[in-house]
């Protein structure tokens, strides 16, 4: 989320430039709770480090089912 030019939801909204249908999970070991509320308004499913890989796989596998 926290990055030197753009933050995850800038880079979230480039991304739906160029591909309006995109789906992102967000994971960050920092991330302000208006950053948070930001990206869950955008659809992006936000994810706090560290994250216990069967969190991990069930919000994979959730955005799966979203793709078809």
């Amino acid at each position: 989320m926290m990055m030197p030019d753009l933050n995850g939801c800038q880079v979230y909204e480039e991304m739906k430039k160029v591909n309006p249908n995109i789906h992102a999970i967000v994971m960050s070991g920092y991330c302000p709770d208006d950053m948070k509320q930001s990206m869950m308004k955008y659809g992006c499913k936000f994810l706090q480090k560290p994250v216990m890989m069967g969190v991990l796989h069930d919000e994979i596998m959730n955005v799966m089912k979203q793709v078809g």
